[in-house]
């Protein structure tokens, strides 16, 4: 394997390379005062670098031919997926959401051109094994301080800064999500594994060890059993390999050797012992024994009926899919109600949960095939580079090709997310450098090189639109809309309208999707207006926003529709008219875009709940439940009109479904406070208890129902019994706030 001569010169050429170096840092990067800020800041702050970047190539493409280089079959495959893309965005369901996407993914067709942009960017700019190496380094640092966040989260409590995990609770690292922290980490991990024993100096050999060490303990904890199975497959790979083919170092073959080993061994134990009680507490591999398609088992069974759904998606259009990012709109379309079977929750996927699903009910066979294709021209190439070399630089090409596979392993379970994502584009621009070897491009400068100094000006105003257009004006929207969200949340409901209403003034891309989150808080906000100041105004201006930036936009989607059905709902509430038969009209169209959601029933019964219509409310949860028996939160708000209307026996029957069903759903402060509320309102404040102590049998670290049981007891005259329960948060309770406030009740008694 060969390595060009590097040519590094001019501020421009260094200030291209340190601006490429830069994005290495992107997984460090946590955005903060946004909605979902974590994926947010990381894709704006990589576009924006992107851009730039492109910028400054260009400048040096057209001074210098050195900048050039040879197209290979890679570099056509990932043209022809982006072109795919394009199409499926062009005859998709939702062209607008095909191409922005939405801010909790930001992976619309905006963002896979500047991913294209940047793999072109590597291939042209990283010309010698001192770039390649310095940003492999980089990556293997990044990962390692990815790794000490995670560690830091899951043990320690830094207050607001990093507060300790709640119990039962996964860190989820500067990703914002365990599963996109897992990805990435992999990826770094297996690279530094391979780092280890390279001819890199010592302290930076060491450097790949502790990354490596804390790669997999970070693993394990965050508990993501997709990318710790892609992560195993990928050890388990590069570990046979060093056991097999390694004969320089004698101490690495002894180490894979044994490692390997240990590695089969333990996964046989725990597969033999999985369904004992040690294995189960075992972090990550807990979960991990749980997989099954049986209803035990959450996440599988919720993912499982997502791919079917990818799958009929897929069959209705095969060619390019339901549109890139459409899967919304797909699983609208084909709703199954087995969703509603574990909560609520899972009823709002918006991605297959498996790229390779999405990408089939997405963009079809073609774009399959395509985002396939450079997977399989990348392993052609290793394994070209395999047959002539030897060595260090023949283990790192098998490990590079075992860490590709590992990622598509990990990819059948996962989402395809920014970090792991460039890290992998980052290795297939390797893998092509590697192939086109000495043959960098032609070095000569263009002949009419004014044309092409005009088109550099003309692109240099494109970009300075793009930064302002797509990055600054979103992320100002943002930003104020979550700064508006704050004041609703104190109550301050004027002042929250005003300021929402000033940052929606300006038209970007981002603002649908931030006034969908920031109108979706409004349950939650109202909730203070006992508070605060009269919320009709600020209820009103939300319904407004929804239907004039939102609903056009996000067409062929239920949670629009049924988010204003419930703004409606307040309004009624708060006594405003005209709203009733509104209300009515937006839950019907809800409900004739996915007639098999049971989740729309319900959420149209808890509308009826607020404007306290309990026998209309109780017949919408019943319409809940005709679809989909085994929907636990139904029974639960079921019990709650019930018991509103006297139906004390049916609100019991519901409850004990509830709890059959699934508990936890009982645990929530708004569902317990209302069940609590309807059997005091009965006169039945003994069945409040004996419902209360019913549910701290099966979670008795419950905090906040056992403080509120104490406050139910006091009520009732039964000092020594509050007593007894506000000791026992005082001293089991790991909430610091909890314990004060049981603390601060035992001085009442």
């Amino acid at each position: 394997m060969s390595y060009p001569a590097k040519l590094h010169s001019s501020w421009v050429e260094k200030a291209l390379y340190w601006l490429l170096a830069a994005t290495l840092i992107i997984p460090l990067i946590y955005g903060v005062n946004l909605f979902q800020s974590v994926i947010v800041a990381k894709t704006l702050v990589f576009t924006g670098l992107v851009e730039i970047s492109a910028l400054l190539y260009l400048w040096l493409r057209i001074h210098d031919g050195h900048y050039r280089f040879r197209f290979l079959a890679i570099d056509w495959a990932m043209l022809v997926f982006f072109v795919i893309l394009l199409l499926s965005t062009i005859f998709g369901a939702n062209p607008f959401l095909s191409l922005w996407s939405t801010m909790a993914r930001m992976t619309g067709l905006f963002f896979w051109g500047h991913i294209l942009i940047y793999y072109y960017l590597l291939r042209g700019s990283l010309r010698g094994k001192k770039d390649w190496t310095f940003f492999l380094k980089g990556t293997i640092l990044v990962g390692a301080l990815s790794a000490i966040y995670v560690l830091v989260q899951h043990f320690f409590d830094f207050g607001w800064l990093m507060p300790k995990l709640d119990e039962g609770r996964r860190a989820t690292g500067l990703m914002g999500n365990p599963i996109f922290s897992s990805a990435f980490l992999m990826t770094t991990t297996l690279l530094a594994w391979n780092f280890i024993w390279s001819n890199w100096s010592k302290s930076w050999r060491i450097i790949a060890l502790v990354s490596f060490v804390l790669g997999i303990s970070a693993i394990i904890f965050l508990g993501a059993r997709g990318p710790l199975l892609g992560f195993g497959f990928g050890l388990f790979l590069v570990l046979s390999l060093d056991s097999i083919w390694q004969s320089r170092h004698k101490w690495l073959r002894l180490v894979s050797s044994i490692t390997l080993g240990l590695l089969v061994l333990s996964g046989s134990l725990i597969f033999v012992y999985r369904d004992t009680e040690f294995v189960k507490s075992l972090p990550t591999v807990g979960r991990l024994v749980q997989i099954s398609s049986s209803t035990s088992d959450a996440s599988t069974y919720a993912r499982l009926a997502t791919w079917d759904i990818a799958w009929q998606s897929f069959k209705e259009r095969p060619l390019l899919g339901y549109g890139l990012e459409n899967f919304s709109v797909a699983m609208t379309k084909n709703y199954v109600p087995v969703f509603e079977d574990f909560g609520a929750a899972a009823g709002k996927f918006d991605k297959a949960h498996s790229f390779i699903f999405d990408y089939l009910a997405t963009t079809g066979l073609l774009g399959m095939l395509a985002y396939l294709a450079i997977f399989f021209l990348s392993f052609l190439s290793l394994f070209k580079l395999w047959k002539k070399t030897s060595g260090d630089n023949r283990r790192l090409v098998l490990l590079v090709g075992s860490l590709l596979l590992a990622y598509l392993v990990q990819g059948i379970t996962s989402i395809e997310t920014i970090a792991p994502l460039t890290t992998i584009i980052l290795l297939i621009a390797l893998i092509a450098f590697w192939e086109q070897g000495d043959q960098q491009g032609v070095a000569d400068l263009h002949k009419n090189s004014k044309l092409y100094l005009t088109a550099w000006w003309g692109v240099l105003g494109l970009v300075i639109y793009s930064l302002a257009q797509y990055h600054f004006l979103p992320l100002a929207t943002n930003y104020s809309l979550m700064k508006a969200n704050r004041q609703a949340s104190q109550g301050n409901f004027n002042q929250a309208t005003v300021l929402a209403e000033a940052s929606l003034k300006s038209v970007n891309y981002m603002r649908p999707d931030a006034v969908l989150a920031f109108t979706a808080q409004t349950d939650e906000n109202v909730a203070y207006s006992s508070q605060g100041e009269p919320a009709s105004d600020y209820l009103e201006k939300s319904a407004v926003w929804i239907n004039e930036y939102v609903l056009s936009y996000r067409k062929g989607e239920v949670s629009p529709l049924t988010i204003l059905g419930g703004i409606y709902s307040k309004l009624i509430s708060s006594g405003v008219d005209g709203y009733r038969e509104k209300s009515e009209e937006i839950f019907n169209r809800a409900v004739e875009l996915s007639p098999k959601r049971a989740l729309t029933w319900m959420e149209w019964g808890k509308a009826n709940l607020v404007v306290k219509n309990y026998e209309e409310a109780s017949g919408k949860f019943s319409k809940a439940i005709n679809i989909n028996d085994k929907f636990g939160e139904a029974y639960a708000l079921r019990a709650i009109s019930r018991l509103y209307t006297k139906n004390l026996t049916g609100g019991r029957e519901d409850i004990d479904m509830a709890f059959e069903i699934y508990p936890a759903i009982l645990l929530s402060p708004a569902y317990y406070g209302l069940i609590v509320n309807a059997y005091v309102w009965n006169y039945q404040p003994n069945s409040a208890v004996e419902f209360s102590r019913r549910l701290l049998s099966q979670y008795p670290e419950a905090g906040t129902i056992r403080a509120k049981l104490a406050a139910l007891l006091k009520s009732l005259g039964r000092i020594q019994e509050a007593r007894v329960e506000a000791e026992y948060v005082l001293e089991h309770s790991i909430n610091p706030s909890s314990r004060q406030a049981a603390q601060e009740f035992l001085d009442t008694l």
